[in-house]
């Protein structure tokens, strides 16, 4: 290989590798979005595992150890029961 192809090659290659970072990557996973302040301020606390829990937009949404949002991905037997035996209770409060 000569100087002027090695040149071309060593041009073209961090495209190549650009490209295939670009086609080979996932897309991201979208960003947990908590519950607005104003909403919360109307829902009423469901009390489990030592802490409140808000059912919103079809999940419960709860405050970690850190203070930080984080939600059930899976809703605990607890909450299911305890959302079935309420609903009357809170019939328009979080609801999709």
């Amino acid at each position: 290989m000569n100087r002027t192809q090695s040149r071309a090659l060593a041009s073209v290659l961090p495209a190549f590798a650009l490209a295939a970072v670009c086609l080979l990557s996932s897309p991201g996973a979208a960003q947990y979005v908590s519950p607005p302040v104003e909403v919360v301020a109307t829902l009423v606390p469901v009390y489990h595992e030592g802490h409140a829990c808000y059912w919103y937009r079809g999940y419960w949404h709860y405050r970690d150890p850190r203070g930080a949002w984080a939600y059930y991905h899976d809703e605990p037997v607890f909450l299911r029961d305890w959302r079935g035996h309420h609903a009357a209770e809170w019939h328009h409060y979080g609801r999709r």
